[in-house]
């Protein structure tokens, strides 16, 4: 048995069962067994206010002594249960995130956003080439003379692997959420600190920050086309018109289908985009498919 013979509790201006119980719990603190009642030779109702009170077990019952004094004054809990020592392990980093809200009083325009994919794109590339790197600093621009431009940046005094990269960006990316009228979910950037570490996306380009703002800020809501044709003795002539979608490779998607789908292809293929929209429109194309 742990030996008690000096550990005392002190109390002031408590009756006896309060005593008692606490006594209870000295003991259970010094994993000790502890009476299930008082003992006979303790009467509760015998305590006479601003006198000293003991209670005592003797030896062969597991004993415990304790008493308490009015006037002494109650033992703080740093005495009772002396603090530990401060932990020497480091906090775990936390990420630290500016997401480039748009609109009035920003200073990322509500105009400069893009499509969630061809962002997303853009992070598995350049964390393709991050992942070579040791430490320093890595900037990288991505259709930049479309609709769909964006600049990455990271600089880093560590080496970062690939699946770090791709998911602090991921971060970026699916974390921010600047406007809640958004049904097309474009993404307008920003940026992320995490253990020494900045990540940036930044929509830039001359036609990316020249998309369509709606009222309060909002961007585009649903995708837009529309089309011409005209017949031609032995073949058609088309035009084609569209927003919101086919905002990074020039048209290589529409032709791509389009061949498919005629067979014999399509001749004189043009794609262009618009410096800034017409009538909504951000891009045309044009060419001719046999009757």
């Amino acid at each position: 048995m742990k030996s008690l013979e000096k550990s005392y509790l002190v109390f002031s201006n408590v009756d006896n069962y309060v005593y008692y119980a606490l006594s209870r719990l000295m003991m259970q603190e010094f994993n000790v067994p502890y009476p299930e009642k008082p003992p006979a030779a303790w009467d509760p109702n015998s305590a006479v206010e601003g006198e000293e009170q003991e209670f005592a077990i003797d030896d062969d019952e597991n004993a415990v002594t304790a008493s308490f004094t009015p006037e002494e004054e109650l033992l703080s809990d740093e005495a009772l249960y002396p603090s530990q020592p401060p932990s020497t392990t480091p906090p775990e980093p936390k990420e630290e995130a500016l997401c480039y809200d748009p609109g009035k009083g920003s200073s990322n325009p509500a105009s400069c956003y893009i499509a969630r994919d061809a962002m997303i794109s853009y992070a598995a590339a350049f964390c393709g080439e991050v992942g070579g790197l040791d430490t320093g600093k890595l900037t990288k621009g991505y259709a930049q003379d479309t609709y769909s431009g964006a600049v990455m940046l990271i600089e880093s005094d560590k080496k970062i692997s690939n699946d770090e990269c791709v998911m602090r960006f991921g971060h970026i990316i699916d974390g921010c959420v600047p406007n809640a009228n958004n049904p097309m979910n474009w993404k307008y950037g920003g940026e992320l600190r995490f253990d020494g570490t900045l990540y940036k996306i930044n929509v830039d380009g001359g036609r990316s920050c020249k998309r369509q703002v709606n009222e309060g800020d909002a961007p585009m809501q649903s995708v837009a086309a529309k089309c011409d044709s005209f017949y031609q003795a032995i073949r058609d002539e088309f035009w084609i018109y569209g927003s919101g979608f086919l905002g990074d490779n020039f048209g290589k998607t529409l032709y791509d289908q389009m061949s498919s789908c005629i067979g014999s292809g399509v001749t004189d293929w043009t794609f262009d985009y618009y410096e800034s929209p017409d009538n909504g429109m951000e891009w045309k194309a044009f060419g001719h498919t046999p009757i």
